[in-house]
């Protein structure tokens, strides 16, 4: 919603300082989540150009994670951003280092991070509500990214 009214660059840590505006309970909470995001992007803003993406490479990661929880076909963005899949996809690795694929399930997986910060939601429903049909390619997936299951990642949250 905030990337919607306020757009921003996108990269992990101003996604993870965005994540962590849900859980906000006090007011240094509050403070200490407002100083995370602004240093993430005045480091953001402070890159040489280069080092900056396309327009259409933003767009096209801006529109992975807002549509995160969706199946998200590379054809299929290609075809709303009105170029060749083949286009996209070589300029979002040559831009990022990463592929089209790899950014879908790194959207996927701050949106599970998110939820299963919450422990009334189990992690079958999380995995169902990122887009997975069973909890195994789930589990593999999430262990692959965090280099940890889900159920340790929400032990690690509950228990710090």
């Amino acid at each position: 919603a905030l990337r919607k009214k306020y757009p921003c660059p996108s990269n992990e840590e101003i996604d993870g300082a965005l994540c962590a505006i849900w859980f906000v309970s006090n007011e240094s909470d509050a403070r200490e989540c407002l100083t995370r995001l602004c240093r993430a992007l005045r480091a953001e803003q402070e890159k040489p150009e280069d080092e900056k993406q396309s327009l259409l490479t933003r767009t096209a990661l801006q529109y992975v994670n807002l549509h995160a929880i969706e199946p998200l076909r590379l054809d299929e963005v290609a075809e709303k951003l009105r170029v060749s899949s083949k286009y996209l996809s070589a300029l979002v690795r040559k831009e990022t280092g990463v592929t089209f694929h790899e950014h879908v399930l790194i959207a996927k997986m701050s949106v599970a991070r998110t939820m299963l910060a919450d422990p009334r939601i189990l992690v079958d429903e999380v995995a169902r509500a990122v887009g997975y049909g069973n909890y195994i390619s789930f589990y593999n997936a999430f262990k692959r990214l965090e280099h940890m299951t889900p159920t340790e990642y929400r032990n690690r949250m509950v228990d710090p």
